[in-house]
């Protein structure tokens, strides 16, 4: 990709390869970028980056005349006025908790989402279940099969895998079928919470002192946050906490460079009125 920049350092190659490619853009430069800078450019290339030093007389015009071109683009067309989105519906063939609540919660699921107008994928490794619902969705959902994925996997690993298959960049809703009460207009919600946030989720206050909850470890319980105050300070003095319910979150597909798509930034909660969210047995039996 940087050919035939590779030798310089990879700040020259950056700037070629953009200066090369970009179009419709405004970018302005900062660091070593004019005459006035000389000092300070000789002098990275006598310390940080002396191992440039043979190419550093060679590379400098190089770097100038990429930073001039940078600075003469102009925006000279509309930014596309949204972004495009999706919703992403993950399926594991293996879950520890109830194996078998994705085979009686996607079709219902389906059903609800595929009255919105975003595109639907459905990706995973359970290949009966993704043939069943492209067969009863037809060309209302596209479905991706991955090979297999462990029990106790991040769903980011899932969703990374998805966009290497998809290509695609943009807003994703990730919406859990084990969300059986799950209803449409939570994910519009969410959307457009990505305007205030990285990230938004489905969320419920806690009903109970968040300070009340602690973890084990190492055979002890201490408390699970050491920046809330201690268990005994008055709930009224607490800060207000919510409980992300996993039946939506909204994000960029930026977020899945991180281990964890919540890695990606603040979150905005969209207050639901149902957190129910199936993982065991029993509660799976227990749907009305």
């Amino acid at each position: 990709m940087f050919e035939p920049w590779w030798k310089y350092t990879t700040g020259t190659c950056t700037l070629c390869y953009l200066a090369q490619n970009l179009t419709n853009a405004e970018v302005r430069v900062y660091g070593f970028s004019n005459e006035g800078y000389e000092d300070t450019w000789l002098n990275y290339i006598a310390t940080d980056a002396k191992h440039y030093g043979d190419v550093a007389k060679e590379e400098r015009p190089v770097m100038l005349n990429a930073i001039t071109k940078l600075h003469s683009l102009k925006i000279t067309e509309e930014s596309l006025k949204e972004i495009p989105k999706v919703i992403v519906i993950p399926i594991k063939a293996n879950s520890e908790g109830a194996p078998k609540k994705n085979r009686k919660l996607l079709i219902p699921c389906l059903e609800k989402v595929t009255k919105l107008q975003y595109p639907i994928y459905v990706v995973g490794d359970d290949y009966d279940l993704l043939h069943e619902a492209k067969n009863k969705f037809k060309n209302k959902i596209q479905v991706i099969a991955l090979p297999n994925i462990n029990p106790y996997d991040d769903v980011t690993k899932t969703l990374r895998n998805w966009q290497v298959e998809t290509g695609f960049s943009g807003d994703v809703a990730l919406v859990q079928c084990t969300s059986p009460y799950l209803k449409e207009e939570w994910i519009n919600q969410c959307f457009d919470g990505l305007k205030f946030a990285s990230l938004t989720a489905t969320a419920v206050p806690l009903d109970f002192k968040p300070t009340a909850i602690f973890r084990e470890e190492n055979g002890v319980f201490i408390p699970n946050s050491q920046a809330l105050p201690p268990a005994s300070v008055a709930r009224q003095l607490l800060p207000n906490t919510v409980r992300i319910t996993g039946a939506v979150e909204c994000f960029h597909t930026d977020a899945l460079i991180f281990d964890s798509l919540y890695q990606v930034g603040i979150m905005q909660p969209i207050i639901v009125d149902n957190a129910v969210d199936i993982d065991t047995e029993e509660q799976l039996n227990n749907i009305k």
